[in-house]
């Protein structure tokens, strides 16, 4: 695999993210197997590139890895509003459930 093809990976491995936020921002599950592939492809080559060469990518991989980083923060935010939301329904639930049973027992 020459720079080229690794350039190739790491421009599939952005959008791929850049499509992970927008469907997650749509309220749309994500997925990310393609992703490991991709980047696990470009990180065998960058290792197997002379010193000098693999440095060149340095600012694409921490673009991407910001590029992650944003995802995985965005990824917390929409767990952290599911998680309350389902709480809240189970609260809800726990109180329509007492008051009916309050109901029954003539209260």
């Amino acid at each position: 695999m020459n720079e080229t093809d690794i350039n190739r990976r790491l421009d599939e491995a952005a959008a791929i993210v850049r499509a992970a936020r927008e469907t997650l921002a749509a309220g749309q599950p994500i997925a990310l197997e393609r992703l490991a592939a991709v980047v696990d492809g470009a990180c065998v080559a960058l290792s197997r590139l002379p010193a000098a060469e693999a440095k060149s990518f340095k600012e694409r991989l921490i673009a991407l890895y910001d590029d992650l980083d944003t995802l995985a923060a965005a990824t917390a935010r929409e767990y952290e509003q599911l998680r309350t939301a389902l709480g809240d329904l189970g609260t809800h639930d726990r109180a329509r459930a007492a008051y009916a049973k309050n109901l029954r027992d003539g209260g």
